[in-house]
């Protein structure tokens, strides 16, 4: 970690002290400071690194000269400094200071389209970008990293001197990726080839080799971005790409028993070296060139394919190569979604053997049979899914069609959550339910996976767990419970306390369970993704669904109409909310 980027964050602060600190909100969530700085008590800091600051920030506020203050912080001058910049280091590593900067600056270069990856991809015969290319984002920035209070505010002065290191680090931090996937580029080639070859000359192709190849190419092409001129007219990452999707997609629907199109609607082979796209919808030649060039490798990858043994999977295999696919396509699969893989980040963890574990490696070892018995999933779901989920998108939940949702319909599948979604819900009930009593409650839990990575099925299993288990106590309660209250759509015989609470009662460290209805915050643009997925993941009457108005003259009504009218249990209704409305409310509180 970079001293300068630490003594630019204090001598920032610093320099505009007058005005940061009137958006706290933002100075707090990023810097963990108030006014006071350090001299109020600090929560990633003892006393004497507390007082060892205080001593070292009296001297560079006395510092006339930006120059002076840096050289301070960063103990050009002053060695006897070194246990109060240790001691500064510790508050800016603990409070992330720099993962938070970065993560805004980021997001500003992003969306003014001036990141480096942005701006090469611009000009793809330029080399790496100059920060100085980056000029018109300053003003953003600043009200990014120092609050509302800097609106307005030129960047002049001390301010600008401390605020210059700041870009130039995360800047650099860009220019370091693009190098090291420069020097990696001709080693990631040549593996993702390698891992293909073996798959196109094997006579006994594994799930491993499928594994081992996708990791390859995604390796590949994620280092690719940065260099758009790198596009080889044979064995190229689209060549690549199309190939591996041709043969997964048959091994695993060979596996399954079911049309390649019903797990990737495009993958029909379409004429060889033929782009059926508009020439209206590309912008300039060179674009258009681009597209022909990708849609003659996507034809090479498909002859590959046929050319190729067609790969054996065992059913079990499914899981290991699966999720592995739809990370590196990105497509949406006619199944619970699947697990994010990595593509070889800054540390080298091994993706697959020895990856850093967030939360999971109690469970991470067991077996699908394993895991449906400590959550007790019958046949793989949560007592309150649906059996069958349909592939031309039929609803259970509407009327005249709940008959075709049988096992002898072949527009039927069984729906059953995959085996890293049950490794997610085992993971979330053992941080939820606690082994003891906890009067003041527990945090929250965070699902930090990418998109795609299958949160929402993830969120619904973990929802359906807790309703499940609410029930499971109330008929245990015999008379005192609420029995006879149990929903229509649940079936009493399949209502049974889970293995995995044996040693964790708690519920959020409390002695039950609260009948209070689940809220889900949601982007407006998801709304009705979010519903759909709902009436397909649950039997119907299981649970009842409510979009809680965008309007504050309609809140009230929302009270008194269906809500009010309802017999169901708190503990089976869902409310969406928007991200507008939650924020709304939480200015309130």
């Amino acid at each position: 970690m970079s001293k300068k980027i630490q003594s630019g964050v204090i001598c920032m602060l610093l320099a505009g002290k007058k005005f940061v600190f009137e958006d706290m909100d933002t100075i707090n969530e990023i810097y963990g400071l108030g006014p006071e700085m350090f001299n109020v008590p600090n929560k990633w800091l003892t006393a004497n690194e507390l007082a060892s600051i205080q001593a070292m920030m009296a001297s560079v506020e006395k510092a006339v000269a930006i120059k002076d203050k840096f050289n301070i912080l960063e103990g050009a001058r002053q060695t006897s400094f070194k246990a109060r910049q240790e001691a500064l280091t510790t508050w800016f590593q603990k409070q992330k200071v720099s993962h938070a900067l970065s993560e805004r600056i980021d997001a500003v270069w992003t969306r003014l389209e001036l990141s480096p990856l942005q701006l090469i991809q611009e000009m793809p015969k330029a080399s790496f970008p100059d920060v100085r290319d980056a000029e018109p984002a300053r003003e953003d920035i600043a009200l990014a990293i120092c609050g509302d209070g800097a609106l307005g505010t030129t960047l002049r002065g001390d301010f600008r001197e401390a605020f210059n290191p700041i870009i130039h680090h995360n800047w650099e931090r860009h220019h370091k990726r693009y190098l090291r996937a420069k020097d990696n580029m001709n080693d990631k080639k040549e593996k993702a080839h390698s891992a293909c070859k073996v798959i196109e000359e094997g006579t006994n192709v594994t799930a491993a080799n499928l594994r081992d190849a996708t990791r390859a190419v995604k390796t590949y092409s994620e280092s690719i971005r940065w260099f758009p001129l790198e596009v080889e007219e044979i064995e190229g990452v689209g060549e690549l790409e199309e190939f591996l999707k041709h043969i997964v997609v048959g091994a695993v629907a060979k596996a399954k028993g079911v049309a390649k199109e019903k797990l990737a609607p495009d993958i029909g082979d379409g004429e060889d070296g033929v782009d059926n796209t508009p020439a209206s919808e590309w912008f300039d030649v060179r674009v258009l060139s681009m597209i022909v060039e990708v849609s003659s490798s996507e034809s090479r990858g498909r002859a590959r394919a046929r050319s190729t043994k067609p790969v054996h999977l065992h059913p079990g295999e499914v899981n290991q190569i699966w999720p592995a696919y739809v990370q590196l396509f990105r497509e949406t699969p006619t199944e619970p979604e699947a697990p994010n893989i990595e593509s070889g980040d800054e540390s080298g963890a091994d993706i697959w053997a020895a990856s850093n574990d967030l939360g999971v490696s109690l469970f991470r070892h067991l077996d699908d049979a394993a895991l449906n018995h400590m959550l007790h999933f019958p046949d793989g779901r949560p007592a309150l899914f649906a059996e069958f989920r349909s592939i031309s998108r039929k609803c259970s939940w509407d009327k005249g069609v709940s008959h075709l949702f049988v096992k002898e319909n072949n527009d039927m599948l069984p729906l059953a959550l995959l085996w890293h979604q049950h490794v997610g819900v085992a993971s979330l009930v053992e941080k939820i339910w606690q082994p003891v009593e906890c009067p003041h409650g527990m945090p929250g839990t965070l699902i930090a996976d990418e998109v795609g990575v299958g949160k929402t099925a993830l969120v619904m299993g973990t929802i359906a767990f807790i309703i499940d288990t609410y029930w499971v106590d109330q008929i245990a309660l015999g008379p005192k419970g609420r029995a006879e209250s149990l929903p229509a759509g649940l079936d009493r015989a399949k209502v049974h306390k889970a293995p995995i609470l044996d040693q964790c009662p708690f519920f959020v460290g409390q002695k039950s369970i609260p009948d209070l209805p689940h809220i889900i915050i949601v982007p407006n643009s998801l709304l009705a993704q979010w519903t759909t997925e709902l009436r397909t993941f649950f039997a119907p009457q299981t649970i009842e669904i409510y979009h809680f108005p965008s309007a504050a003259k309609d809140f009230g009504a929302f009270w008194t109409g269906a809500w009010a009218k309802s017999k169901m249990p708190f503990i089976n209704r869902i409310i969406l909310v928007t991200h507008l409305v939650g924020h709304l409310f939480a200015l309130s509180f």
